[in-house]
């Protein structure tokens, strides 16, 4: 009797340990990414680029402001100048300023019409700024952010070098005080 219920047990074991070792099938993993895993990487991109465009559309718009600011400045600064000159003051620093700032405004203007000109060609984008082919929309993203940029810090260091300018012209023509 015992060796029958060791048998029983051992045929238990035996089974239980059977049922324990089999495989589920492993569908095999590739490296590469799956299909619909890719499509939404690839629509991530598209997002990202289609942001970006639009982002520059905007940077666009605000810095026509800046440089129709920046002209309006050194027109009404030149006004200014003149009414100094009609009162005897030497304004030949201000005149050499202004000029250098006028180059500036026309070389930001350049850079900045060379940023519209891409933006406004949109390749790789459709006319609702949708991403078509990411290889050139990621090309006219990058030509419109270097000349954009060019575009900023060029009228940017005109700014500074106008207002050093100013405030060096001003210092030297505050009136002194009467002892």
């Amino acid at each position: 009797m015992k060796f029958k219920v060791f048998s029983i047990a051992i045929v238990f074991l035996l089974a239980f340990g059977v049922l324990m070792m089999q495989t589920a099938p492993v569908a095999a993993q590739s490296s590469a990414p799956e299909g619909g895993v890719r499509d939404k990487i690839n629509q991530m991109r598209e997002g990202v680029l289609e942001r970006t465009y639009q982002r520059e559309l905007n940077w666009l718009a605000a810095q026509e402001d800046h440089l129709n600011n920046a002209r309006t400045f050194a027109s009404k600064g030149r006004e200014l100048m003149e009414k100094a000159r009609q009162k005897g003051l030497d304004v030949s620093a201000l005149e050499q300023a202004f000029n250098t700032f006028d180059s500036a405004i026309t070389a930001a203007q350049g850079h900045h019409d060379r940023a519209a000109a891409v933006l406004n060609t949109h390749a790789g984008f459709d006319n609702n700024g949708k991403a078509t082919d990411p290889q050139a929309a990621k090309q006219t993203v990058e030509q419109a952010y270097r000349a954009l940029s060019d575009a900023h810090l060029t009228l940017q260091k005109g700014v500074i070098e106008m207002r050093q300018a100013l405030r060096a012209w001003r210092d030297a023509h505050r009136p002194q005080p009467q002892p």
